[in-house]
Formats: C-alpha cells, sequence, structure tokens
C-alpha cells in the first residue's frame, strides 16, 4: 500500500539575500516617501513647539524674536523640498 504513493523530498528554503531586502524596502520607502513626509512632519512640530514656546514668554529679547523667525522661515524651504523631491513620470517630462 505505502509503494503506491511517491515520496516528494522538502523544497530547499531560499538563501535570505540582504541585498534584495534592501532595495524592496528602499522602493516601499521612495513610492510612498516617508522620510520626506517625516522630515515635513518633524519640522511642523519644531515650528509649533517653538511659536508656543514664545507666545508664553512675557518679555521676549530680540535675539528669541529672531530665533522664532528663522525657526518659522524654514517652513516655505521645508515644503517646497517636499514637492521637488521623489521620481518624475516619465509622462509628465513630455
Amino acid at each position: 500500500m505505502l509503494e503506491d504513493y511517491e515520496v516528494v523530498p522538502p523544497k530547499p528554503k531560499e538563501k535570505w539575500n540582504a541585498s534584495i531586502r534592501f532595495m524592496e524596502m528602499s522602493e516601499v520607502l521612495d513610492s510612498y516617501r516617508l522620510v520626506p513626509r517625516a522630515l515635513l512632519l518633524a519640522t511642523g512640530y519644531l515650528v509649533w513647539e517653538v511659536t508656543q514656546w514664545f507666545m508664553f514668554l512675557e518679555a521676549p529679547t530680540v535675539e528669541q524674536s529672531a530665533l522664532v523667525v528663522t525657526i518659522t522661515a524654514i517652513i516655505p524651504a521645508v515644503i517646497g523640498l517636499y514637492q521637488n523631491s521623489g521620481k518624475v513620470k516619465e509622462n509628465a517630462k513630455e
């Protein structure tokens, strides 16, 4: 009765290739644009905290107001970098 069944050897496990996994991970990060979005969120949080800190000061100095102006001036540059980052689609070039 056992002679009727064919013995199939188990498939060998595929070797884990770190470079392939790294490339897959980089494609996911690039397609979802996780790093630019995280930097945009971090900059927004920084501006929020600095603004809140400045508003609660009783008598802000010139140096403190210069810091707030500098931090809030970063926002247009960060948004511009975010909008210009990422892959350019082939149809958009034409």
